[in-house]
C-alpha cells in the first residue's frame, strides 16, 4: 500500500512543475496570462530574451502573452500564494513506512484469538472479522449477520465506491469556485486601473493643486486594493486547502479500494468510510465583500477646489427573488418590486 501512496505522491507533484526548468516549482511567479514559472526560470527568459538589456515587458514562454513587467522587474510580479502553499503541504507529506499503523496487522490471515483458525468470515453488524471459532462464540445471536469474506469485500468496496460521484462533484464545484474567484478578481483589477486613470487624468490638470489629492486618492485606492486583494487570496487558499484534502482523500480511497487486500479493505473500511463521509459533509461560507466594487464619488473640477472625490465601496446586487410575480394578479405588485430595486441601486457602504 505504501508503493501505492507514493506513486499518488509523485502524480501531484508532478502537476506543479515548472515548464521551463521541468523541475517542481520554487518560488512561483505569476504572469497576467496566469501562467506560473518559476522565478528564477522567468528572469533567465527574461535576459535571454532581451540580450541582458533592461525591457519593461516579456512574453510568456508557453502562450507568448505579453506581460508588463513592475520597475522591479521580475522579482515584483505576482507570487503565487496559493500554488506556493500547496507545494508546501505537497513536500510535507510523509509516506506511510512499513511500521505505520495502517500496514500493522495488515492481511489478518489467521486468528490472534484462536490460534489455526483462518479468518474466513466477516460480521456485518459488528464490522469485524472472525474465525469459525469466533462466530459461534461471539456472534451467534441472531441479529449477528455474518457472511465470508469474499461477499463481503466485494459488496463494502462497492459500498465505498458509492461515495465517489458525490466528491467528484464537489471537486468540481471547488474548481469552478477557484474559476469564478479568478474572474472576479480580473474584473475587479480592471475597475481599479480605470479608477486609477481618471484620478491621474484629473491631477495632471493642475498638479500643483491636487498632488495631495492624488496622493490620498491613490492611497485609499491601494487600501482597497489590498483589502480586496487578501480577501480574495483567503477565499481561493481556503478553497484549495479544501479541494487538495479533498483531491488526495479521494486518491488514496480509490487506491484503497482498488488495491487493498479483503483482509486489509474489511479492517479498515469503517474508518475510511468515516473520514470519507467527515470530510465530505466540510463546506465553505462564502464571505463577505467578494462581490463588491469600486467607485469614485463626489468628483468635482480643477475650479472648484480640486476635489477629486473620495473612493468608497459598492455592492453589486445579484437576484435572489423576484416579487410581484405570485399574489392576487395585482399589477401594481410588480411596479412595488421595481421601485424596490430602484432603491437598491442607490446604495452604497462608506
Amino acid at each position: 500500500m505504501a508503493t501505492a501512496l507514493q506513486s499518488a505522491f509523485e502524480r501531484i507533484s508532478e502537476n506543479h512543475e515548472c515548464s521551463v526548468c521541468r523541475g517542481i516549482l520554487r518560488q512561483p511567479k505569476l504572469l497576467h496570462c496566469a501562467h506560473t514559472f518559476c522565478k528564477s526560470c522567468l528572469q533567465q527568459c527574461h535576459n535571454w530574451g532581451n540580450n541582458g538589456a533592461l525591457n519593461s515587458k516579456m512574453l510568456c514562454p508557453v502562450c507568448r502573452q505579453e506581460t508588463v513587467l513592475p520597475r522591479s522587474g521580475v522579482e515584483g510580479l505576482k507570487t503565487n500564494f496559493e500554488l506556493q502553499s500547496l507545494l508546501e503541504e505537497i513536500f510535507q507529506l510523509e509516506i506511510p513506512s512499513s511500521n505505520s499503523s495502517w500496514q500493522e496487522g495488515v492481511k489478518p490471515s489467521s486468528c490472534k484469538t484462536h490460534k489455526g483458525e483462518m479468518l474466513k468470515l466477516y460480521c456485518e453488524t459488528c464490522q469485524t472479522l472472525a474465525c469459525d471459532i469466533c462466530a459461534g462464540a461471539d456472534h451467534s445471536d441472531p441479529e449477528h449477520v455474518m457472511i465470508d469474506t469474499d461477499t463481503a469485500s466485494k459488496k463494502y468496496r462497492e459500498s465505498l465506491k458509492g461515495l465517489f460521484p458525490a466528491f467528484g462533484q464537489d471537486i468540481k464545484y471547488m474548481k469552478a469556485n477557484i474559476r469564478r474567484c479568478t474572474t472576479i478578481d480580473k474584473e475587479y483589477l480592471n475597475k481599479i486601473a480605470e479608477i486609477r486613470k481618471v484620478v491621474q487624468d484629473k491631477a495632471s490638470e493642475a498638479i500643483a493643486k491636487v498632488r495631495s489629492e492624488e496622493t490620498r486618492l491613490l492611497d485609499e485606492i491601494k487600501s482597497h486594493e489590498e483589502d480586496h486583494t487578501e480577501r480574495m487570496h483567503e477565499q481561493k487558499r481556503a478553497v484549495k486547502r479544501l479541494l487538495t484534502r479533498k483531491q488526495r482523500s479521494l486518491k488514496l480511497a480509490k487506491d484503497f479500494a482498488r488495491e487493498a487486500g479483503d483482509e486489509e479493505f474489511l479492517s479498515f473500511y469503517p474508518a475510511s468510510c468515516k473520514g470519507m463521509k467527515k470530510l465530505q459533509d466540510e463546506h465553505l461560507q462564502k464571505p463577505m465583500g467578494l462581490h463588491s466594487v469600486p467607485v469614485l464619488l463626489g468628483s468635482q473640477g480643477i475650479a472648484t477646489g480640486a476635489n477629486l472625490g473620495n473612493v468608497v465601496v459598492k455592492d453589486v446586487w445579484e437576484l435572489h427573488r423576484e416579487l410581484g410575480k405570485k399574489g392576487n394578479g395585482d399589477p401594481a405588485n410588480t411596479s412595488r418590486c421595481h421601485n424596490v430595486v430602484q432603491s437598491c441601486e442607490n446604495v452604497v457602504i462608506w
